[in-house]
């Protein structure tokens, strides 16, 4: 980048405004605004070669600098996909400045066509003991992507960990990046992605089935038997799967014990408060 380009883009920078939020003002409109700005960023990168010197082009510099901006650290965890096309060594995940680096030398060194299109939103909830406890701490963005490069297309299902308190991207996981297990994972990614699209369209009684397939065909997931329990306890989605109600209560108490068990950090933290709320009769 010339000198000239580089005080360019450094005062461009400088009217560059990431609102600053409270968890109390963060919703899930927040949250999707969010990851969709970080990934028009990596579709701007993507589509951008190299000047003819040698040096990244402006948009794809200030692009750069927008992701970082939107992400909790520069080295949040982000899915390696690019060994899948013979580039850049086989890491299973990479930092985000360095993920962000290497999409530009990508792009520079294929044509790329980068595509992603948010499918859904889901909240972290927790049961509440009083009307005083914070709001929702975590969501969940599944986002839809795919990468078509040196005569490949590769289609994938990222989860996008939000946290709502400094209203920043926590970690980016798929099946490509290691964050999830092998074995049928990528459907299994796809099926939460239509459970959670169902749960925030307050379509309770499919999201129940879909959560139910889920963890019969991958019985390990914690999120799912979290979201379970939740409407277990709720009475949403499930009154036909129950005979009555005492069936249903033991059934969420039991699916909180797997997400405790099975779940992520955020997921075992969760539902540890959950359980508590549920033993000793405070919700």
């Amino acid at each position: 980048m010339s000198f000239y380009h580089y005080h360019r883009w450094m005062l461009a920078s400088l009217f560059v405004v990431i609102p600053i939020v409270t968890t109390q003002a963060f919703d899930e409109n927040n949250a999707r605004s969010l990851v969709g700005s970080f990934y028009s960023n990596l579709t701007i990168i993507a589509g951008e070669k190299f000047d003819a010197d040698g040096s990244p082009k402006e948009a794809a510099v200030l692009a750069k600098y927008n992701s970082i901006e939107l992400c909790s650290t520069e080295n949040i965890s982000l899915p390696n996909e690019f060994h899948q096309f013979g580039f850049e060594g086989n890491d299973r995940f990479l930092g985000a400045l360095t993920y962000l680096g290497r999409l530009q030398n990508f792009a520079n060194a294929y044509d790329v066509v980068f595509k992603a299109n948010i499918l859904a939103v889901e909240a972290q909830e927790e049961i509440k003991a009083a009307k005083s406890e914070n709001a929702t701490n975590f969501y969940n963005v599944y986002v839809k992507k795919s990468i078509a490069a040196n005569g490949k297309t590769k289609s994938y299902t990222d989860t996008v960990l939000v946290y709502a308190q400094k209203g920043k991207i926590q970690n980016i996981h798929n099946i490509t990046g290691g964050g999830f297990r092998s074995g049928g994972q990528e459907s299994v990614l796809n099926m939460r992605g239509e459970a959670a699209r169902l749960f925030a369209s307050k379509k309770y009684n499919e999201a129940f089935k879909m959560y139910l397939q889920i963890v019969k065909k991958s019985p390990t997931e914690g999120d799912a038997y979290y979201r379970l329990g939740l409407m277990a306890y709720h009475n949403k989605g499930c009154k036909e799967v129950f005979k009555n109600g005492r069936e249903r209560r033991t059934k969420a108490l039991e699916y909180m014990e797997k997400a405790e068990k099975y779940g992520n950090d955020e997921i075992k933290t969760y539902a540890k408060r959950v359980l508590y709320y549920m033993k000793n009769g405070s919700v």
